[in-house]
C-alpha cells in the first residue's frame, strides 16, 4: 500500500512540475519600454542609431508586493553601425551589428532564463532626400533555463515534528538545459517632411520553435518521461511616428503587438517630448499608455502605464510604472510593475537621424 501511495505521489509531483514549467515557458518576457531594449524587439534595429554606437539596459520588477520573490527581468544590449563605401556612387547604405544579454527570473523556484544573442542588420537607403530606409536583420542566440529545487518541499522531507529537514526520495529531472535559437526582422522608416518621422517594423522570434523541456529521458519509479514541448514562435509588430510642433513639443505615439502561441498582447501609448531651454539636444519626456492582453478570446485592458524620461544629448534615463486595473490585482495596493532603463548613444547625431527609443 505504501509503495502504491508513493507511486501516486510521484505521479502528482511529476504532473505539477510539467504544468509549472510549461506554463512559465509559454511566453517571453516583455517590456513596456520596448525601444529601450531594441535587439529583443527586432533584430533589424541593430545599428539603427542616431549616432555611431549605443548601449542600452533595462530592468523590470513585477508584483513585488504580492509575492515573496518578485518576477524580475534584465536586458543589456550594445550595437554599432558601419557605413558601406562605394566608388560608383555616394552610398548611404550601412550595416549594424549588436549583442544582447537577457535574464529573466520567476518567483520562489527561481525559474530563470538566460540568453546571449548576436545580431546583424543591413540598412538600405531607398531615398536620401526623404531619409527613407528599409532594414533587414537576423539574430542567433544561445539560451539556458534553470529551476532551483532547493526551494521545493516534498511530503517525505517532513520530519514529523517541526520542519522539512529529511532527505527526499523524489526523482526529479535535471534542473537545467540549453538550446540554440534564431530570429529575424524587418524595419522601415521615412521622413516625409522635416519634423515628421514614421517608423514601423515586424519580427519573428524562435523561428525553429526549439524544444523546451526539463524532461529528457527522465527515469522514475513510474516510468521514463520524455516530453516533446516546443517554444511558441513569437510575432511582434510595432510602429509609430514622431511629430515636432511649433511649441518645442514632439508627439511620439507608438504601438507594439505581440502574438506567441495562444497569447496576445497589445501596448499602445504616446510620449510627449519637450526641449529643455538653453540645453542643446536635451529634452524632458512624459508619457502614458495601456497594456491589453487576450482574456476569454478577446483583448482587454490589463494595466495603465505612466512613463517619465530625461534625454541629455544622447544619454537617456527612463522610468515607467504600470497600475493593474483588473483581476487578482484589484484586491491589493501598490501591486504594480516598474521598469528602469538607460540608453547611451555615442557620437550623437540628433539633427541628422531619427531613431525610436524609450
Amino acid at each position: 500500500m505504501q509503495a502504491y501511495m508513493k507511486e501516486k505521489i510521484e505521479c502528482v509531483i511529476v504532473v505539477l512540475i510539467v504544468v509549472i514549467s510549461q506554463a512559465l515557458q509559454a511566453q517571453d518576457a516583455q517590456f513596456y519600454q520596448a525601444y529601450a531594449s531594441p535587439l529583443t524587439l527586432n533584430p533589424a534595429m541593430s545599428g539603427l542609431i542616431d549616432g555611431n554606437y549605443r548601449l542600452s539596459g533595462i530592468y523590470r520588477d513585477q508584483w513585488r508586493s504580492l509575492v515573496d520573490k518578485p518576477f524580475s527581468t534584465f536586458s543589456l544590449t550594445g550595437d554599432s553601425r558601419f557605413a558601406l563605401k562605394s566608388k560608383e556612387r555616394n552610398s548611404k547604405d550601412y550595416v549594424g551589428v549588436g549583442i544582447a544579454f537577457t535574464s529573466d527570473k520567476v518567483g520562489l523556484i527561481s525559474y530563470s532564463t538566460n540568453q546571449l544573442g548576436l545580431s546583424a542588420a543591413f540598412h538600405k537607403s531607398l531615398d536620401q532626400r526623404l531619409n527613407q530606409y528599409l532594414s533587414f536583420g537576423i539574430q542567433a542566440a544561445v539560451n539556458q533555463r534553470n529551476i532551483n529545487y532547493e526551494n521545493l518541499n516534498f511530503q517525505d522531507e517532513f520530519n514529523g515534528i517541526d520542519g522539512y529537514t529529511d532527505a527526499s526520495g523524489e526523482i526529479l529531472p535535471a534542473n537545467n538545459f540549453g538550446f540554440v535559437d534564431f530570429s529575424m526582422g524587418l524595419h522601415y522608416r521615412i521622413t516625409p517632411f522635416k519634423g515628421f518621422d514614421v517608423f514601423a517594423g515586424g519580427s519573428l522570434y524562435h523561428i525553429g520553435s526549439p524544444r523546451i523541456t526539463f524532461f529528457r529521458n527522465t527515469s522514475t519509479t513510474v516510468g521514463v518521461f520524455e516530453i516533446n514541448e516546443n517554444l511558441f514562435r513569437k510575432i511582434q509588430v510595432h510602429g509609430g511616428f514622431s511629430l515636432a510642433t511649433a511649441s518645442n513639443w514632439t508627439i511620439i505615439p507608438r504601438a507594439v503587438y505581440v502574438k506567441q502561441g495562444p497569447h496576445q498582447q497589445l501596448m499602445i501609448g504616446s510620449n510627449f517630448k519637450r526641449e529643455l531651454a538653453n540645453q542643446e539636444s536635451s529634452s524632458f519626456i512624459i508619457g502614458g499608455g495601456i497594456r491589453m492582453v487576450n482574456d476569454l478570446d478577446a483583448l482587454s485592458v490589463e494595466s495603465a502605464i505612466l512613463s517619465l524620461g530625461l534625454d541629455l544629448s544622447g544619454k537617456l534615463i527612463g522610468f515607467s510604472y504600470e497600475f493593474g486595473v483588473k483581476g487578482i490585482q484589484n484586491g491589493f495596493r501598490n501591486q504594480g510593475i516598474f521598469e528602469l532603463s538607460f540608453t547611451y548613444t555615442g557620437e550623437y547625431e540628433n539633427d541628422n537621424f531619427f531613431c525610436p527609443k524609450f
